[in-house]
């Protein structure tokens, strides 16, 4: 083929056609390792299930959940400030186990509410950290009502 005058040709030769699938094949690569490294910390990082159970079961348990979060089910019996300012819920099982649930985060305007919202319920299932189980007792930290 001709080239007209002061028209120039220009053939694109690919010299290296491998060079564009590394390129993409390396940056798969890089995102995958992203994905599994973020995957690998969300499992590391994620506590594990809280153990449910009924606050005759949590106040015999032997050896006791210590430090771990648990969730406490029973018949809620009553409501009393504690020495700290919070709020001390008791929950009371069917065979005379109590658990004493120390709701540290609940304001001071909203205890009324809450304690409308056990009154109401009657059982009740409370998740918080197991401090102690001592004669029966066990004693719950940093809780919350879950419905």
């Amino acid at each position: 083929m001709r080239a007209r005058a002061g028209v120039r040709r220009i053939e694109i030769v690919a010299s290296y056609p491998l060079t564009g699938g590394l390129r993409v094949a390396a940056a798969v690569t890089i995102g995958l390792s992203v994905v599994l490294a973020m995957l690998i910390a969300d499992y590391w990082t994620t506590p594990p299930p809280a153990s449910v159970f009924d606050a005759d079961e949590l106040s015999a348990r032997s050896p006791a959940p210590i430090g771990r979060d648990v969730i406490v089910t029973g018949t809620w019996t009553s409501t009393a400030p504690a020495e700290g300012g919070h709020l001390c819920v008791v929950v009371s099982g069917h065979k005379g186990g109590h658990a004493v649930c120390h709701f540290e985060s609940v304001a001071v305007a909203d205890r009324s509410r809450l304690e409308r919202r056990l009154v109401a319920a009657g059982d009740v299932a409370i998740r918080g950290r197991c401090e102690s189980i001592t004669a029966g007792v066990a004693v719950l930290r940093q809780c919350r009502l879950l419905d």
